[in-house]
């Protein structure tokens, strides 16, 4: 049977932390301290990587574009002399096949 008024517990679930003293403090901002000297340190690090990527997009794109000049300037040269290469060839075998 369930009672009239609602009962309400005396005591804490759960019990509380004990105080801190200023050495606990000390080490918590000491934590939070080093904590963030580590990610200065990740973030430094992030942007030399950054830097290095961007140095290494920036040659592949003179790359990038080197090979773009060979497909359309190039490419169509090596075509016609290679066509005009065989071309000459033919015409050798004929003349020595008289």
């Amino acid at each position: 049977m369930l009672p009239k008024e609602p009962t309400y517990p005396t005591k804490p679930r759960h019990s509380r932390p004990p105080q801190k003293t200023k050495e606990d403090y000390a080490k918590i901002i000491m934590r939070d301290y080093e904590s963030t000297l580590n990610f200065i340190d990740c973030q430094k690090e992030k942007n030399r990587l950054y830097k290095e990527y961007d140095a290494l997009v920036a040659e592949w794109n003179k790359y990038d574009e080197s090979f773009k000049e060979y497909d359309t300037v190039f490419y169509p040269q090596w075509a016609t002399s290679t066509e005009t290469v065989q071309a000459l060839q033919k015409q050798l075998q004929e003349v020595q096949s008289y």
